[in-house]
């Protein structure tokens, strides 16, 4: 009959200290080329014509145009911030955008929810739209 010799549980071996700055080292680097790589991502699209199509008390429409410089296709994040004639945030709306590789289109995007009230129509002045990142992981 085979005897089959058991590890020793409670005997634990550290992980050597070369082997953790290695390690440290490689995740410190794929952080920087990544951050890298995502400022450069910013270069290949491009947004513009921004312009205010609709608006009244209850939405307001806004569109844009996005040229995709890259040869893949891409999902970006897009925040649209609207303004009053006092220079004051009154809508914002984060988008999701899935963009066709080397493509130049119009987008147009209704915003219904805000964050100050208006009285009218004429209170609403301009619109932005700016790539949105979340965080430094993302």
């Amino acid at each position: 009959m085979a005897y089959f010799d058991r590890m020793d549980m409670q005997r634990k071996q550290p992980i050597p200290v070369g082997i953790k700055m290695i390690l440290l080292i490689a995740v410190i680097v794929g952080i920087s080329i990544r951050a890298c790589w995502k400022k450069s991502q910013t270069d290949k699209i491009i947004i513009s014509e921004v312009q205010i199509v609709e608006k009244s008390l209850a939405n307001i429409d806004v569109s844009f145009k996005v040229q995709n410089r890259m040869g893949v296709e891409v999902k970006k994040d897009f925040i649209i911030k609207v303004y009053n004639t006092q220079n004051e945030e009154i809508a914002t709306k984060i988008t999701q955008i899935k963009l066709p590789p080397a493509s130049n289109r119009r987008y147009r995007k209704q915003i219904s929810k805000f964050i100050k009230s208006i009285s009218s129509t004429q209170e609403i002045a301009e619109a932005t739209v700016e790539l949105y990142y979340r965080s430094i992981f993302d």
